[in-house]
């Protein structure tokens, strides 16, 4: 359908700002603003690693971009970037080097040492490349030996390991054909190499592995706790390895997996499905787990602060939570569910969306200068609204209750705004905090344009008015049912 547009500003994969004193003449662009792209398109952010590593700090990798936020989620910096690869498949940091950060590609591994500004090619001898053998990687462990690093990188099959820091790699394990590798894990153990678990599926039975010389050789565990599906996640401390087992429970070992018990769920008259779990670092006895009971009684975050002996529910991060990660600093807990990552800062008793990726599948992206004020910008864009109170350098994600194509910041009041979508309209007088629905009459609102004072309008088939600032609204001109694409 053909519907007047009265104002808009659309970038195809990415919102931009000239970083200029005169954004007119500029010769060069900058990408400063979240993301997005049809099919991965180069500048897209897809949540792949959610990864908070020094005190207040949160990397994103996605594809093309990572966003890194400085203030625990509240704002983020959007760099695409200046690496010298095309996605970051996953991405780790150094627990004692937190500015020291390792992406994996399909086909290198590299190295940050100042939070991802510049990159440094490690894996150059090509032993990286020959043990991923093309497999795409999934995730990057690190493990601490002393003041030395070693890393690994699983792919859907296949366990790669660096023993100095990522240099050189040699495949560790290959599960084998029709076989799936499910988790990993490597638990410290101060001067000597990690304890490394592996879990695998198979076409006949599923099988627990275990290697004390950093994958040298591998010995399988008792396997009679292991139901058909198998351990789907790892975790480890110092003292304790946990399993979980989807649709059934928590198990916990204490004598590296030689027994097992269960310590949530796991009993015929009480299963838990734990789609994630997560070990506090520096208070190792403080478990997390995210999942429901069978019978169903909600989903929700459970913490045992014993180690998994007693459990506590708490409030619920989402429906489907696939990672839960904490800061070690300050016990702040991130949950991604998608392309959404929620934060919690009182050890889960209650979360705040902070980040969502923008969907690939929308419209343009539309950005808004305040008026005598152009400091201040909001950006709608992929479904998901972003603010900027420093020209564009960092965003803020703005919780909005639907789907809004724009959004206008008040000239006389910054946290008076008003967005629109579809064919509705909103207003919050607290910056985006809380929304008021002010109209349902719109017809396919696309933009919104400030005429001064009080009086809005909004186009899309159609055009609606707005007199008092957005408390009500009148179609000024109707969209005509003859109007065709």
């Amino acid at each position: 359908m053909n519907r007047p547009r009265l104002f808009s500003l659309g970038f195809n994969a990415m919102a931009m700002l000239a970083l200029s004193s005169d954004p007119l003449l500029t010769q060069e662009w900058s990408p400063v603003g979240p993301a997005t792209g049809p099919g991965g398109a180069r500048g897209s952010l897809v949540i792949e690693s959610a990864l908070p590593s020094a005190p207040g700090v949160v990397w994103l990798a996605g594809r093309q971009a990572i966003a890194t936020s400085l203030d625990r989620g509240d704002s983020w910096r959007f760099t695409a970037p200046a690496a010298p690869f095309d996605r970051a498949f996953a991405l780790a940091a150094d627990r004692l080097r937190p500015r020291h950060l390792y992406v994996a590609t399909d086909q290198d591994f590299f190295r940050s040492v100042d939070g991802g500004a510049s990159w440094f090619w490690l894996s150059r001898d090509g032993s990286y490349r020959n043990a991923l053998e093309g497999e795409a990687p999934a995730e990057i462990v690190t493990a601490q030996q002393g003041q030395g690093l070693w890393l690994f990188v699983t792919t859907s099959t296949r366990l790669l390991a660096s023993s100095d820091g990522g240099w050189s790699w040699r495949l560790s394990y290959s599960v084998g054909e029709n076989t799936s590798l499910r988790a990993f894990v490597a638990q410290p153990r101060g001067g000597a190499a990690p304890v490394l678990y592996l879990s695998r599926l198979g076409p006949i039975v599923p099988e627990l592995l275990r290697s004390t010389d950093g994958g040298a050789s591998w010995v399988s565990l008792p396997s009679l706790l292991l139901p058909p599906a198998g351990v789907d996640r790892l975790v480890a401390s110092a003292a304790a390895v946990f399993g979980v087992l989807r649709y059934d429970g928590i198990y916990r070992s204490t004598d590296r997996g030689e027994s097992w018990r269960p310590v949530l769920g796991g009993r015929p008259n009480d299963r838990f499905d734990a789609s994630a779990i997560a070990l506090d670092p520096r208070a190792p006895g403080f478990v997390y787990a995210h999942g429901f009971h069978e019978p169903f009684d909600g989903v929700r975050l459970w913490r045992s602060h014993d180690g998994g002996v007693t459990w506590k529910p708490l409030g619920s991060a989402g429906s489907a939570v696939s990672e839960l990660v904490i800061e070690p600093a300050t016990a702040t807990l991130y949950a991604r569910s998608g392309q959404t990552l929620a934060r919690s800062r009182d050890r889960g008793a209650s979360w705040s969306t902070v980040f969502t990726a923008p969907d690939t599948e929308s419209s343009w992206a539309q950005l808004t200068f305040r008026r005598g004020d152009p400091i201040q910008q909001i950006v709608t864009v992929g479904y998901s609204v972003y603010r900027s109170e420093d020209a564009g350098m960092s965003w803020r994600f703005v919780s909005a209750p639907r789907f809004f194509t724009a959004v206008d910041i008040d000239p006389r009041d910054a946290q008076r705004l008003i967005g629109i979508g579809s064919s509705f309209a909103y207003l919050s007088t607290d910056g985006g905090a809380n929304w008021q629905f002010r109209a349902s009459s719109l017809s396919y609102a696309e933009s919104l344009l400030r005429l001064g004072g009080n009086k809005l309008l909004v186009s899309g088939c159609g055009v609606a008015r707005t007199t008092d600032n957005g408390l009500t609204w009148r179609e000024t001109l109707p969209c005509s049912p003859f109007h065709s694409d």
